[in-house]
């Protein structure tokens, strides 16, 4: 049991250490700031950061009437984030619809590849795939960053790759690494006081984005080698620019021109597309 004697030395050296702290901290972004000079990107970087201002949520509409405590608004916001994630589409009859489910069920009983165990990770390719996240990526719910991650000393890593394959082994992705914290962000040119002029940012765990990258690599390697897009589809696939999409599309169009043919064209926009995906 500690004396009292003791414990009040022990508060004293802490209130001591934290000023010392406190002191030295002050001390080096003191240093820093005056070490700056106006023509360097640092120094702007700096001053944007501090001459902007916090994003605030003024009272929103629901329902005719206004809400003002932060609680309901959040509440309000969450109930509007899930009804647009909930949205559905109605593309064609029935018909149509049974027609494209027949595709689908032939697509994978004769075209579909059998689909090995997925390939283990190692060490190197967690500490490479570490490296590729985004330093200024914001942390989930386990609070977890980049730089940390960056830090980890050989044990901890070894620790963490074994980790990754046992979820790789299992066929398991955590359901902590599905959570999210949404932080929601105001559309340009919306009214503020309407919840659908909001978008939501989610901060995923920086754990679960490592995990996806190991898995995207796999995945990727596994339809790419069994050709499972068409050539045409240029959306999520590395070497393929909507650039290169509208040149493909001038040259076909300029080639039935050449041949006296007409050529049409089909667009689709739709409103709240990753949502209603």
């Amino acid at each position: 049991m500690k004396s009292p004697t003791s414990h009040y030395l022990y508060i004293l050296l802490s209130q001591i250490f934290s000023t010392y702290l406190t002191h030295y901290r002050n001390s080096k972004w003191s240093s820093y700031l005056h070490s700056l000079h106006p023509q360097t990107t640092q120094f702007w970087k700096i001053t944007r950061y501090f001459a902007k201002t916090p994003i605030t949520i003024p009272p929103l509409t629901h329902q005719g009437e206004q809400v003002y405590l932060t609680s309901q608004k959040a509440e309000v916001l969450a109930h509007q984030f899930v009804r647009s994630n909930h949205l559905t589409l109605t593309l064609g009859s029935s018909c149509h619809s049974a027609k494209i489910t027949r595709f689908v069920d032939k697509f994978f009983q004769e075209s579909s590849p059998s689909t090995p165990s997925l390939q283990f990770t190692t060490t190197y390719e967690v500490k490479h795939r570490i490296s590729l996240l985004k330093s200024k990526s914001a942390p989930g719910t386990d609070g977890i960053t980049p730089s940390m991650l960056r830090n980890l000393s050989h044990k901890a890593l070894n620790h963490l790759t074994h980790l990754l394959n046992h979820l790789l082994r299992l066929g398991h992705f955590p359901a902590l690494w599905k959570t999210a914290i949404v932080i929601p962000i105001p559309k340009p040119n919306k009214p503020s006081n309407d919840p659908n002029s909001y978008r939501p940012i989610s901060l995923l765990s920086n754990l679960a984005k490592l995990f996806e990258r190991i898995l995207a690599a796999r995945l990727t390697s596994f339809v790419l080698q069994h050709q499972l897009l068409p050539h045409t589809q240029f959306g999520f696939r590395k070497k393929h620019s909507t650039v290169a999409q509208l040149a493909r599309i001038a040259e076909y169009v300029t080639d039935g021109f050449n041949r006296h043919k007409h050529t049409g064209m089909i667009l689709l926009d739709i409103e709240k597309a990753y949502d209603t995906v």
